[in-house]
């Protein structure tokens, strides 16, 4: 057995890239569409159409997770195990450019909020706040591994 890769950085234990790739993405694009439909739900006649919505994106979401839960990425992100020194300085610049991106969205969001100011309203309802923490804390958990999962190389493996 033969491991080739477009790089130096070749993970001990045997990874699905391309899985945690697609994975990530698609949790990442369905959580944005869920929290999207639950902020627009009150502004439209048929709330219970985008509610609906919502719930089949957050489903989606979950099953993408799970599958990025079944990678090897997930593993280095989240700092599980032993990880040797390449695995923990890619896992400490993963964690850094999500944090950064975070940090960086929350800060256009609410420069959006203040220069919209009036149209623009805090949700008053408590789910849907809590629903805006949840998806935060998702966003913290999930950023770094979708981050690792595209920096990593893929790794063929042939019988030779």
């Amino acid at each position: 057995m033969r491991l080739s890769a477009h790089s130096k950085t070749i993970s001990y234990l045997p990874m699905k890239v391309r899985r945690a790739r697609y994975a990530s993405t698609i949790n990442l694009v369905c959580i944005t569409a869920a929290t999207f439909f639950i902020l627009i739900q009150h502004q439209i006649e048929k709330y219970y159409i985008v509610n609906v919505l919502a719930g089949l994106f957050l489903f989606i979401a979950a099953v993408a997770l799970a599958a990025l839960l079944s990678t090897g990425v997930y593993r280095i992100a989240a700092g599980q195990y032993n990880l040797d020194d390449i695995e923990q300085i890619e896992r400490q610049k993963a964690q850094a450019l999500s944090y950064q991106i975070l940090g960086g969205g929350i800060l256009m969001l609410g420069c959006v909020f203040l220069l919209t100011g009036a149209s623009w309203s805090f949700p008053e309802e408590s789910s849907t706040r809590q629903f805006l923490f949840w998806i935060m804390f998702h966003l913290i958990l999930v950023l770094p591994a979708a981050i690792l999962a595209w920096r990593m190389p893929l790794v063929e493996i042939s019988d030779e």
